[in-house]
């Protein structure tokens, strides 16, 4: 073994790095739930406030109050995206490390993952949803 270690040392040094990179990749998980809920909450405050625009005094000028809205909304759409990705990024970072540092471990990857191509599908209803929030802020402008 590696610096004379004993066979089980080197097990028990490697499930402690497992142990290490799953935490570090669920509290990436916990980081993207977080970010998504906060962002498609403030985003249906957002929509609901369009309601209110045509209750607005004449005096307001309703498309610069619907030019804010719709900027804020582009704004959040896109913040969002990016926390996402930055924390997808993270979590790319730690599988890489996973694989480089050669876990001997019955796993091919870190807890909570199964195969890689799975994680990504998970992404999906993320991308998807800050996209077409961005469109229709877009779109009503």
């Amino acid at each position: 073994m590696d610096d004379g270690l004993t066979r089980y040392q080197q097990l028990e040094l490697d499930g402690k790095f497992a142990e290490r990179i799953a935490k570090e990749i669920a509290s990436e998980n916990t980081l993207i739930q977080q970010r998504t809920t906060w962002g498609i909450t403030v985003q249906g405050l957002l929509l609901a406030s369009l309601g209110f625009i045509h209750k607005l005094p004449k005096e307001l000028n309703k498309e610069l109050v619907l030019d804010y809205i719709s900027a804020a909304g582009i704004i959040l759409a896109l913040t969002t995206l990016m926390g996402f990705v930055a924390a997808m990024k993270q979590i790319t970072d730690h599988i890489r490390l996973w694989k480089k540092n050669k876990v001997r471990l019955e796993r091919v990857h870190p807890k909570p993952f199964a195969i890689w191509w799975a994680d990504y599908l998970g992404l999906l209803p993320v991308v998807a949803v800050c996209s077409v929030l961005m469109l229709f802020w877009i779109s009503i402008r």
